[in-house]
């Protein structure tokens, strides 16, 4: 159901993985805070964390802005965004 339209409380679970799929991080997040404002900060807090310097990223619409994947790009990071094509910047 659309968050915006739940009764109840929500929360979000941000998942980062290797290669392979095995994870390695777990994120949460309120149900009411915005993909978009949360992948960035989470990315470069691992990498720096880990000392990774190559990393891409799979993401999905929600997590797709123009800002993010500049951002990503900036860093050196590769990235496979998966969107509408009506939306895809």
């Amino acid at each position: 159901m659309s968050k915006e339209h739940r009764a109840g409380p929500q929360v979000q679970a941000g998942l980062l993985a290797n290669p392979a799929g095995f994870p390695l991080e777990v994120h949460l997040f309120e149900g009411s805070k915005a993909e978009t404002t949360t992948v960035i900060p989470v990315l470069s807090a691992f990498a720096q964390r880990h000392g990774v310097r190559d990393m891409v990223v799979v993401a999905d619409a929600g997590m797709l802005s123009a800002a993010n994947l500049n951002a990503l790009e900036d860093a050196g990071s590769g990235f496979i965004a998966g969107s509408r094509i009506t939306k895809a910047p």
